[in-house]
């Protein structure tokens, strides 16, 4: 049954058509079916209503950015960090820490490494879908990583590729910026709205049984295609809304007269994650370096294109007095044309021979093609030597551009780092509001207790959730949205210079060894054994260091304290069973000056 008023559903649907025609109208500006073209080293242009190739780029910075410089963007092994504010929350930044784990994963790793494919080439934005989906279908007891609840149509739920799997979870997907409409009442990132547009089979609508459908809804669709559900596809839009606090869920397709869903959710926040790389405080939709370079790309190719047509087209023409060659000089010439031949009967006054003059190329097409390629570059961050300069002024050169390259870099890993952060931490904020996992989670953090046991648990497995589990929400002290930093490791992106980070592990524990004395007065110690475990993982043979390190028994406890006080005694002295005794010679003092023996 609808829930929503006729006026209160035709209000919410002009505001996603709203921002529907304004999200096309800049996306037909920004024509990303062209930057993903010139990527791919083609340059086409609109036929109507389609795109038709109209040439193929000679130079493409383009591809060499988009190989070069976006895989340095991302880390290539996810490294979530949470730490807790207080001195307390150790124990449940080490839960948190495990959970996460889990959950970021390759498809952590894999969606948004699309996002930053998405707002760095074709889109103004990138957006990743975060919420957590209670899967239905039929209870399974042993189910793949959660509890397996098979409610249906709940208010958490939501719309994504993988809508059907029999389990509940928190997921992050990304969702393709053609299909997702920002607020366009509001600047980017202020938006109190969203709204994803999705084909759907009648036949998947069904399976999912994340709404209620009617039976003249399921009727109408079938009759419409042969009574076939699976023939029957459905264009749904997911309106997100923020209201009272709460975010609010309306589903609905364009083809019947009533909303799918529509309800208050337990979200506290829109349900997303945006990325931009150019933002302007004022702007909802802005420009990707994709864009910014197309068009330079475009006039690059163009201007190489004029090159290559010189180059093909305009040879050096030569007279040639035809009578002053004999018979068998001609048929040499004419066997061996390099550039153009005009033959003559009036003799020349050089010879037989005699070059007409052509213009070459100017040297302003060339000063033009040479500074597009250094604003492609720049706008990209691809560097490249310049040839034909001192050394001198090379190395110079190269150095420039590396410093600029990294601080363009930076900016670019700072904005992913963000982005990164706040999908962890909305991922922390859903699992421990919404889950009771089964799982098994591998406790990591320093110096945490078992609330039960009071034992050292710190690499201890336990269970959390479940019959036998420790309850998840008792286990997280204090807010999850403000008592906890969240964090990701960014620097693994490009592949670290081991040697390097090998020669700064071994100063620093030469430095721990100096400071410890000075450490242990005001109360600190230093973890050996884990600058020991940093430092293996810097050596790739190594599978897995931490076989290496075991944990000592009493009898290697009790031999090394032996050893240790037996190398505190003097020289000389010793701690075991005495043995036969030597005499010490004996010395007579003499009586007279030049008297004395030794006995």
């Amino acid at each position: 049954m609808p829930k929503l008023s006729l006026q209160d559903f035709d209000y919410y649907k002009s505001m996603v058509d709203k921002d529907k025609t304004e999200h096309n109208k800049m996306l037909k500006k920004h024509i990303p079916e062209n930057i993903l073209d010139a990527y791919e080293g083609r340059i086409c242009e609109r036929n109507g209503s389609e795109f038709e190739v109209v040439g193929n780029m000679v130079e493409n910075y383009l591809f060499i950015s988009a190989n070069t410089i976006i895989p340095t963007l991302f880390y290539q092994v996810p490294r979530p960090i949470i730490r807790g504010m207080r001195e307390e929350l150790k124990y449940s930044a080490a839960v948190i820490s495990g959970l996460v784990k889990v959950y970021a994963r390759d498809d952590f790793k894999k969606e948004i490494q699309a996002c930053i494919i998405d707002a760095f080439l074709p889109y103004p934005f990138a957006c990743m879908k975060v919420g957590y989906n209670s899967r239905t279908g039929k209870y399974s007891p042993t189910p793949s990583l959660l509890t397996g609840k098979t409610e249906g149509g709940n208010d958490k739920s939501m719309e994504a590729s993988q809508e059907y799997l029999k389990f509940e979870k928190p997921f992050i997907e990304r969702q393709s910026p053609r299909y997702t409409y920002l607020d366009s009442t509001k600047p980017f990132g202020k938006d109190r709205r969203i709204t994803f547009e999705y084909d759907r089979t009648l036949q998947e609508l069904l399976d999912s049984n994340l709404y209620g459908l009617s039976e003249d809804f399921i009727r109408y669709h079938k009759a419409r295609n042969e009574n076939d559900a699976r023939k029957c596809t459905i264009k749904i839009m997911e309106h997100w809304c923020m209201k009272d606090g709460y975010a609010y869920k309306l589903v609905y397709t364009p083809d019947w007269h009533d909303e799918l869903a529509w309800g208050k959710t337990p979200y506290k926040s829109l349900p997303r994650e945006l990325l931009c790389f150019n933002e302007l405080g004022d702007r909802l939709y802005t420009t990707s370096h994709g864009y910014l370079a197309y068009e330079a790309q475009k006039e690059l190719n163009y201007q190489n294109e004029i090159r290559k047509e010189h180059i093909d087209k305009v040879r050096r023409q030569h007279l040639v007095y035809a009578k002053g060659l004999t018979p068998e000089g001609r048929k040499v010439l004419e066997a061996n044309i390099i550039d153009g031949i005009a033959y003559t009967e009036q003799p020349l006054t050089a010879g037989v021979y005699q070059q007409i003059s052509s213009n070459a190329m100017g040297q302003d097409v060339y000063a033009g093609i040479e500074n597009i390629r250094q604003y492609l570059k720049l706008i990209l961050s691809a560097s490249g030597g310049k040839g034909g300069e001192t050394e001198s002024k090379f190395a110079y050169t190269e150095k420039q551009q590396a410093i600029g390259d990294y601080m363009r870099t930076s900016g670019l890993q700072g904005a992913v780092r963000d982005f990164a952060r706040n999908i962890i931490k909305k991922m922390v904020s859903h699992i421990v509001a919404f889950g009771d996992p089964e799982i098994t989670i591998q406790i990591t953090g320093k110096n945490v207790i078992d609330p039960i046991t009071g034992e050292m648990i710190t690499g201890k497995e336990m269970q959390i959730g479940g019959a036998m589990g420790l309850k998840l929400q008792e286990e997280i002290k204090g807010d999850v949205e403000t008592d906890y930093i969240y964090d990701v490791d960014i620097m693994s992106a490009q592949r670290p210079d081991f040697p390097v980070v090998r020669a700064q592990l071994k100063e620093f524990i030469e430095l721990m060894a100096v400071l410890e004395p000075k450490l242990a007065m005001e109360g600190k110690k230093v973890e050996y054994a884990e600058l020991a475990k940093d430092m293996a993982n810097t050596f790739e043979t190594l599978v897995d260091p931490e076989k290496y390190l075991s944990d000592m028994t009493d009898e290697d406890k009790a031999l090394l304290q032996q050893k240790m006080m037996m190398a505190a005694l003097p020289p000389g002295k010793s701690t075991g069973a005495p043995g036969p005794v030597k005499p010490p010679p004996i010395q007579v003092v003499p009586t007279e000056p030049n008297a004395g023996a030794m006995v």
